[in-house]
């Protein structure tokens, strides 16, 4: 897809401005995975939008640097408002986003009404609500929950290599092993920490083969293989279960069969007879 450069041109600037403002998902899309110099402006609209769609282009191709990284990864609505029955307000009574977002908190039989800190407007669940609420992709809002829409933006978010350690290390414990599995490939994380990690793991006998596999879908490109090579080293090693291994064989043999780098002192003929009948 052909790279668009606004610049200083208006002309181009207003019409970036009028397909990210048109509420048609394709075109926002488009320019949310083309236009390389959005500003901050541009990129908060895309991800206020209303699309599932648009806000995960738009998180998977925010550059190195961008501060919009630290407003994603925050979550506006602790578990304790949410037990006390607080909400976000974001939409006017005619259905269009307010300029400022409130949290609606009952308190004896009348709702307190505050402003939301304006560093909060693009925290995950935030996004997550306004995708529902506005629903430009028609979603089945039966089927898809709010976890669910919050656990997408938190993947791609993690999915983005660009994503600055201060973002990425707090997922290295997470609950979940999707999330967590994409911190340890991430290449803001440390592979010698993630490989003793599990080799601590391994040898106490654990079970996280469903954790490595998580991992290994997500190393399946040169670049995520060459900045993982430990990891990957260490998930081809004899030591781990044949589904592991293999898994991580497959994807390693199929990078370099399309031209991809090796990896010093994997045997790859080796493998090549272990799992090639």
């Amino acid at each position: 897809m052909a790279e668009i450069v606004q610049g200083t041109d208006q002309e181009v600037i207003d019409f970036v401005n009028s397909m990210i403002n048109s509420g048609n998902v394709d075109a926002m899309k488009g320019i949310a995975e083309t236009v390389v110099d959005l500003s901050d402006d541009q990129i908060k609209a895309l991800l206020l939008g209303g699309s599932m769609e648009v806000t995960d282009a738009m998180i998977a191709n925010l550059k190195e640097g961008s501060p919009i990284f630290e407003d994603i990864a925050k979550t506006a609505l602790s578990q304790e408002d949410l037990d006390a029955g607080a909400i976000i307000r974001f939409l006017d009574a005619d259905g269009n986003l307010m300029e400022t977002f409130q949290i609606v908190r009952p308190s004896c039989n009348q709702d307190v009404v505050e402003d939301l800190d304006p560093s909060l407007k693009y925290a995950n669940d935030v996004l997550a609500r306004v995708t529902l609420a506005l629903n430009l992709d028609k979603l089945d809002t039966s089927a898809i929950t709010l976890d669910d829409v919050i656990l997408e933006y938190k993947k791609e978010m993690l999915s983005n290599q660009n994503a600055p350690e201060d973002v990425v290390t707090p997922y290295l414990t997470s609950d979940i092993d999707v999330l967590r599995a994409k911190a340890f490939v991430h290449k803001n994380t440390d592979n010698d920490a993630i490989v003793e990690v599990m080799t601590q793991e391994d040898e106490a006998g654990n079970d996280i083969d469903a954790f490595k596999l998580a991992m290994i879908e997500d190393l399946n490109t040169d670049e995520m293989i060459q900045s993982n090579a430990n990891i990957v080293a260490y998930l081809l090693g004899e030591n781990q279960n044949a589904p592991v291994r293999y898994a991580m064989f497959k994807n390693y043999l199929q990078v370099v069969l399309n031209g991809g780098s090796t990896i010093d002192g994997i045997d790859i003929d080796n493998l090549i007879e272990t799992f090639v009948k």
